[in-house]
């Protein structure tokens, strides 16, 4: 379209109604605004095609105080991460540790009941997950490093606790405490005299009818769309209800110290303003519905409207109201605990199996050849009788602390000499 035209920019304190004036007594051909159709305006002026889609926000202050729920501090991390750091690291150590400390037991002069082990399990790892220990030491090597292994990890949950609850706290007290337009209702939370609405626009269209049902209200009501925020600045009003462009727009650049609360309602959009059977309405909803086609309003929109001067929060902050730190993001400590646990335990299955038994007493056999040493042997620490044979057999000479049945077993199974403590040998089993 190819006009010789003139503009004039409308000054921020001028009303809907002085817009719609200016088109109806021709004083301007068109005019170009956050106007949206209503039955009122549509009696006087027409309408051209949309050109932007829009929405109503709900504008206040800032909030500095926020009611937290008494669980509040379960919620900086997910469900799962706590079911797994209950299962996968304390309910799970708490069993091999058992294990360890059973057998340790076994080995011993003095043995408990399975559960007295359990439950001392219990309570020692309780107190190495929260890095206090306790007094119920656990005495078998593998027990000890189990124990270092659920210290260690708790070292990295305690600091991913500390570091996400302080983040929520912190985005709990900045959170409003108002949650949607439903809150609004028939002003049951806010009085209406706190509620500001722009008079005869599409705003109070709605307010009266989505919000007070056609029932008479006394609402704070607002002379033009700038009121919509001076006035919460001002703190005439609490809650004021704005078009979610320049409600966008106002709030990032010029007033920092609004946000927009809730989801956007009350869908409209905007329209040029034109008179009554204007001949030239036909040609620019042509041109308009072009430019919305080929995506020019939007670039033309994101550069004039979405811009972001305030303080905005860190899109790489995790968001803790959708569930907390989850379990994938932590997957790195579970893998760690898992190789560390899992090392552990084949270790302690070979020492079983006498592997570790076997080498170090090899070693101390072939000292013995070479050396003609004596050495003392706890047989209680060997797998079996046989593999003690294997062992002793080569030695010149051996202190064994041993009871009547192994004795029995040596002297019947091999020609090494030996001093036993149950022969008076002058030696302490340690």
């Amino acid at each position: 379209m190819e006009f010789n035209y003139s503009y004039s920019v409308a000054s921020n304190e001028t009303s809907y109604d002085e817009l719609i004036e200016c088109v109806e007594n021709r004083k301007c051909e068109i005019v170009m605004a956050d106007l949206a159709e209503t039955a009122t305006r549509l009696a006087k002026v027409d309408f051209s095609t949309s050109i932007y889609d829009n929405a109503l926000r709900l504008v206040v202050r800032k909030s500095k105080h926020k009611t937290i729920s008494p669980i509040a501090f379960l919620k900086p991390v997910s469900t799962w991460l706590w079911l797994g750091i209950i299962f996968l690291i304390y309910i799970l150590s708490v069993i091999l540790i058992g294990l360890y400390e059973y057998q340790e037991e076994r080995n011993g002069i003095e043995s408990s009941s399975l559960m007295r082990i359990l439950g001392r399990s219990l309570y020692h790892t309780i107190g190495a997950l929260v890095q206090r220990g306790s007094e119920l030491q656990v005495k078998a090597l593998f027990a000890r490093i189990q124990t270092v292994t659920v210290w260690l990890m708790s070292v990295v949950i305690v600091a991913l606790l500390t570091s996400n609850l302080t983040i929520y706290f912190t985005a709990q007290r900045e959170q409003s405490w108002l949650k949607s337009i439903d809150d609004l209702n028939m002003c049951q939370k806010v009085d209406c005299k706190r509620i500001g609405v722009v008079e005869r626009s599409q705003h109070e269209e709605y307010f009266t009818k989505e919000v007070t049902h056609s029932i008479e209200m006394n609402y704070h009501r607002l002379k033009h769309p700038t009121e919509c925020f001076t006035k919460l600045l001002d703190g005439h009003i609490d809650v004021s209800l704005a078009d979610s462009s320049s409600a966008e727009y106002y709030t990032q650049t010029e007033y920092c110290q609004l946000e927009l609360v809730g989801e956007p309602f009350g869908k409209t959009h905007f329209a040029v303003a034109l008179p009554k059977y204007w001949p030239y309405k036909q040609d620019l909803d042509t041109h308009i519905l072009e430019l919305r086609t080929n995506g020019e309003i939007d670039r033309r929109l994101a550069t004039y409207f979405q811009q972001r001067n305030c303080d905005v929060i860190n899109e790489n902050q995790p968001n803790i109201e959708d569930g907390g730190l989850t379990i994938f993001q932590t997957s790195g400590l579970f893998i760690i605990f898992g190789v560390l646990t899992g090392l552990n335990f084949m270790c302690y299955v070979l020492n079983r199996v006498g592997i570790f038994s076997s080498i170090a007493l090899s070693v101390q056999k072939i000292r013995g050849y070479y050396g003609s040493e004596s050495i003392t042997v706890d047989p209680e620490r060997v797998a079996n009788p046989t593999e003690l044979l294997v062992i002793v057999n080569g030695f010149s000479s051996l202190n064994i602390c041993a009871g009547n049945k192994i004795q029995d077993n040596l002297e019947n199974n091999t020609s090494v000499p030996y001093c036993s403590t149950n022969l008076g040998c002058g030696f302490g089993c340690s």
